[in-house]
């Protein structure tokens, strides 16, 4: 049975039109099919399973049925494309701020958008471009670890879900509607802005690297220093022995000096 959610009165025009599935092979594979389609900004893809779901770097997205919340919105953003890769940054702030109202479970963001309860990950976050005459899309893709019991192989150590955190099951539904409720609320202040200065006080509240001594591993050289929270355009702001570094999302990896996930 399909995930059903309800954003009537909730939302102006997130989730405007949803198209809830069963099965998929992935969210994303499917919104780039609804843009070719017609379909436009609000439009929202939910299903209860993924038969290809996707992750970073090619990788498979465990996306077993009945578990977890599989979710794509379709955006026409009116910023211009250098800000788009600021989208990913202000959707984890709407699944963090959307777990904590639906839930009361505490969470944390890892920069840029992974979500963490009890510093493992909850959500993972793709996001992708296209175009249709000429106009851009942005497709944000979004699985949430809602009611999970077991991770398979090393996942276990990295991942948990809001049903282990929480101790029962968690309402698919209500989540999903709370996420999308806080993810409007939040990307309307970005596009009134075009950058994350109205954001930032708030993304850096929750993020888990903050004060933190980190590894940053970049393509041109590792180099360590203490995370001081991000700017105005997302850029994670490490401090060395000499410098404040502005690091950019995509380019680089993040990990805690001792290599642990934060």
């Amino acid at each position: 049975m399909a995930i059903s959610i309800d954003l009537q009165g909730k939302t102006k025009w997130c989730g405007k039109r949803i198209r809830a599935l069963e099965s998929v092979d992935s969210t994303n594979d499917e919104a780039l099919r609804l843009i070719e389609a017609g379909f436009g900004h609000g439009t929202l893809i939910i299903s209860e399973e993924q038969t290809a779901g996707h992750g970073r770097k090619n990788r498979t997205w465990h996306s077993p049925a009945g578990d977890n919340i599989y979710m794509t919105l379709i955006l026409e953003p009116k910023v211009g494309m250098t800000a788009v890769s600021m989208v990913t940054l202000v959707m984890g702030m709407a699944v963090a701020a959307g777990i904590e109202s639906c839930t009361g479970i505490s969470t944390g963001i890892k920069w840029p958008n992974d979500v963490l309860v009890a510093e493992k990950k909850v959500c993972g976050i793709l996001t992708g471009m296209t175009e249709r005459d000429s106009r851009p899309f942005v497709y944000i893709g979004v699985g949430i670890n809602a009611n999970g019991k077991t991770f398979p192989g090393e996942l276990a150590d990295k991942a948990t879900s809001l049903r282990i955190s929480l101790g029962k099951a968690v309402d698919a539904g209500a989540l999903a509607e709370s996420v999308l409720v806080e993810f409007e609320r939040l990307y309307d202040s970005f596009l009134e802005a075009g950058n994350m200065a109205p954001l930032k006080e708030e993304y850096n509240k929750r993020l888990v690297n903050a004060g933190r001594q980190v590894t940053v591993l970049d393509p041109a050289g590792e180099y360590r220093g203490k995370a001081l929270g991000i700017d105005e355009t997302g850029r994670l702001l490490v401090e060395t022995e000499d410098r404040i570094e502005k690091v950019f999302s995509g380019e680089v990896s993040v990990r805690g000096v001792d290599g642990r996930y934060i």
